[in-house]
């Protein structure tokens, strides 16, 4: 008697070695990257993350669905690397024209809250930690 062989599981198009993976192990994946951006966007917020998501799910949807789920993983790590550069850009109005200034942590002397007054630079907080962006984009 003669056995039907039994189906495979359908690929999801990423592949590992010599074996693909299925779309339970995509979605694992995906779930975890989702997860992994989500801790890195609440540890070190970054307006150009949440900027990098938006466009990268944007894009994503005009894509083809072949290359759908690559550009939102594109657009998880994106996020991720964004939130830890020491740049940001802000979406409130500032004095002056757009451009970069400098954020000063601390407690702030005379001539910093003028600057900060004027446009100059941006107050950050009392302490800088380590992801704190050293710069900022302000329009």
């Amino acid at each position: 008697m003669h056995r039907k062989p039994e189906p495979l599981p359908a690929p999801c198009g990423e592949s590992f070695g010599m074996r693909q993976l299925t779309r339970n192990e995509c979605r694992d994946i995906q779930l975890v990257a989702a997860v992994l951006a989500g801790v890195f966007l609440l540890l070190c917020f970054r307006w150009l993350s949440v900027a990098s998501i938006a466009g990268g799910l944007a894009i994503a949807a005009l894509l083809p669905r072949p290359w759908r789920r690559s550009a939102r993983l594109t657009a998880l790590l994106a996020a991720i690397v964004l939130s830890l550069a020491p740049i940001d850009v802000l979406p409130w109005n500032r004095p002056g024209p757009p451009r970069w200034v400098e954020v000063v942590f601390g407690h702030p002397g005379a001539v910093a809250v003028r600057r900060a007054q004027v446009g100059g630079l941006r107050l950050g907080g009392c302490t800088r930690s380590t992801l704190d962006a050293h710069y900022v984009f302000v329009w």
